[in-house]
């Protein structure tokens, strides 16, 4: 596969050109997803540099386990799977320590007089996410904010 054609190139075309050692398809892979893993991490995670360093591990098991996709699924779904593995470490990781959640960089700014209800509901639903169990905040977050179905 030539690098010029990894712009228009599958994911799993990616995954399996830099499995045939092709290194730069994996670079052009994780610069296309970086977004998608960025978002699952902070949504799994509730709290930015955390989010940031399961982003790190997930690429790097992405680089590790790129071998191990053998297409009995969509990549998207192996590699939820992978970054959902990953935040919940980072979390396990942190889970004692001190780490300060700040809700109100998650909700929007709102004109006081015509939002204040939906700002309080918001930071409710932040607050509440970050006290539950990790893997139950993340099944939460796959089925209702990612809306996969509940198998997946």
């Amino acid at each position: 596969m030539l690098e010029l054609s990894f712009e228009h190139a599958s994911d799993e075309e990616l995954l399996a050109a830099y499995v045939s050692g092709y290194p730069r398809a994996l670079e052009a892979l994780l610069l296309r997803r970086r977004d998608f893993i960025w978002s699952l991490s902070l949504k799994f995670l509730g709290n930015a540099t955390l989010a940031e360093e399961a982003m790190q591990e997930a690429s790097i098991a992405l680089f590790k386990r790129a071998h191990q996709f053998k297409g009995d699924s969509k990549f998207t779904t192996w590699m939820y799977q992978i970054v959902h593995n990953c935040a919940m470490d980072v979390a396990r990781k942190y889970r004692k320590s001190d780490v300060h959640v700040d809700v109100d960089q998650y909700t929007e700014t709102f004109s006081v007089e015509d939002q204040s209800d939906e700002i309080t509901s918001r930071q409710a639903v932040m607050k509440a996410l970050m006290e539950i169990d990790p893997d139950q905040r993340a099944a939460l977050v796959l089925v209702v904010m990612e809306g996969l179905s509940v198998e997946e």
